[in-house]
């Protein structure tokens, strides 16, 4: 698997130590860049958010809000569900950036065959999916993908414009 790190020269600029932890920018570095190509393992960084200021742990829903036509160099968006609905709910939120709409994407420079193929509602949703399972599997280990489990862990998705199209494919 080839592993590319575009957009590497900005951690320094946007990790700050004034940020708060939710602010602070994590990174998915197994994101495939063509979920739909078998014969194509190269991998890319996928910059994200997590919040788990009110998360009450295995059978609380996971909030994930969808980035879309903008970078998220600033962190959480919506504090309506980071602060109101998350705390309502004892719920974690996930914040994913989109993978052309920001300085981390799967090509640099890409061409417009590469666009066509890897700019798609289809390869973000699977972004969407493959960041989900990495992060049930690596830190909210207690949450069951099984909706008739008590520590299912509903994953409810959030966006505006664009994001909300994907929010809505996604259900």
């Amino acid at each position: 698997s080839q592993s590319s790190n575009h957009g590497s020269d900005n951690v320094s600029l946007l990790g700050s130590a004034s940020r708060s932890p939710e602010n602070q920018p994590l990174f998915y570095k197994d994101q495939l860049v063509d979920h739909f190509d078998e014969n194509n393992d190269e991998t890319w960084s996928n910059r994200y958010y997590k919040s788990e200021k009110y998360f009450k742990g295995a059978g609380h829903p996971i909030f994930m809000i969808v980035g879309g036509e903008g970078a998220l160099d600033t962190g959480m968006l919506y504090p309506f569900v980071t602060e109101v609905l998350a705390k309502k709910f004892g719920a974690a939120v996930l914040e994913i950036e989109h993978r052309f709409y920001g300085p981390y994407v799967p090509v640099e420079n890409a061409t417009s065959d590469e666009l066509l193929k890897l700019l798609t509602p289809a390869q973000a949703m699977e972004d969407m999916v493959q960041l989900t399972k990495h992060v049930r599997d690596t830190e909210f280990t207690d949450c069951s993908p099984d909706r008739n489990s008590p520590n299912y862990c509903p994953i409810v998705t959030v966006g505006a414009s664009y994001p909300g199209f994907l929010s809505f494919l996604f259900r």
